[in-house]
């Protein structure tokens, strides 16, 4: 599951169909296997923290034994 938190400028977010604007202070998270498109508002760059928890099962994760 990603989660972010916007620190500067304006953000947007299309999860499924439905569109989100985020700024400075917001958070959001979603699940990672819906549609999902991100996307700067503005001129000024969006800066934030992103981050992905739980993706055991991506298959693209090699796991030491």
């Amino acid at each position: 599951m990603p989660y972010g938190h916007i620190l500067e400028g304006r953000l947007g977010v299309t999860i499924a169909f439905d569109p989100y604007e985020l700024g400075p202070g917001d958070s959001i998270s979603c699940d990672s296997s819906m549609l999902h498109r991100l996307f700067a508002i503005g001129a000024e760059p969006a800066v934030g923290i992103w981050f992905v928890v739980a993706r055991g099962s991506d298959p693209r994760i090699v796991r030491k034994s």
